[in-house]
C-alpha cells in the first residue's frame, strides 16, 4: 500500500511539470502500467513502462517494456512497439484502440514474438490520463499443444510533455 501511495505522489508531482495537452501532435507521453496475467499456466503480476510520440492528434506510436513477475519460474520480459489511436468522441473520456508487436523473453526457456491489440477507455485531464482496457496477444509461432492467445485487463497512467 505504501509503495502504491509513493507511485501516486511521484505521478502527481510529475504532472505539475508537464507542459503539453495530452494526445496532441508532437507531444511525448510517458506511462506506467499494471495488470495481472496468465502465461505458461501460471499467474503473473505485470508491471511496465511506455513512451509514446503523437504523430497526429490522437495517434501515438511507441515503445514499451513489461516485466511479468511470479513467485514461480520462469520470469517473462517483453519489449515491443505499439500504435494507439485515442478516438476524440468526448472530453475527458476517450475510447482507444491499438496494435501491439512484442518480443517475449522467457527465462531459461525460449524467446518468441507476439502480436495483438489493446482497447479501452481513457480518462484524461489537460496533461495526464488513466486508461482502463483489455489487451490480447497471440504467439506468432504456436503449436497445437500451447495456449496461443492470452488476454488481460490493464491499467495505464500517462503524462504528456511537449517537445
Amino acid at each position: 500500500m505504501l509503495r502504491t501511495f509513493r507511485i501516486v505522489i511521484v505521478f502527481l508531482v510529475l504532472c505539475t511539470f508537464a507542459k503539453a495537452e495530452i494526445f496532441e501532435q508532437n507531444t511525448i507521453s510517458l506511462g506506467a502500467k499494471y495488470s495481472r496475467g496468465n502465461a505458461l499456466g501460471k499467474d503473473y503480476d505485470v508491471g511496465g513502462i511506455n513512451i509514446n510520440y503523437f504523430i497526429f492528434d490522437g495517434l501515438g506510436i511507441g515503445v514499451e517494456y513489461e516485466s511479468w513477475m511470479s513467485s514461480e519460474e520462469p520470469r517473462l520480459e517483453k519489449i515491443g512497439l505499439s500504435t494507439t489511436y485515442f478516438i476524440p468522441l468526448s472530453e475527458p473520456i476517450r475510447p482507444y484502440i491499438g496494435g501491439i508487436y512484442r518480443r517475449v523473453f522467457i527465462e531459461s526457456v525460449y524467446d518468441s514474438d507476439v502480436y495483438g491489440y489493446r482497447a479501452g477507455l481513457s480518462f484524461s485531464s489537460e496533461r495526464a490520463s488513466i486508461a482502463l482496457g483489455w489487451s490480447e496477444e497471440r504467439l506468432s509461432s504456436c503449436s497445437g499443444t500451447q495456449k496461443c492467445v492470452t488476454g488481460y485487463a490493464e491499467v495505464l497512467i500517462s503524462i504528456s510533455f511537449s517537445i
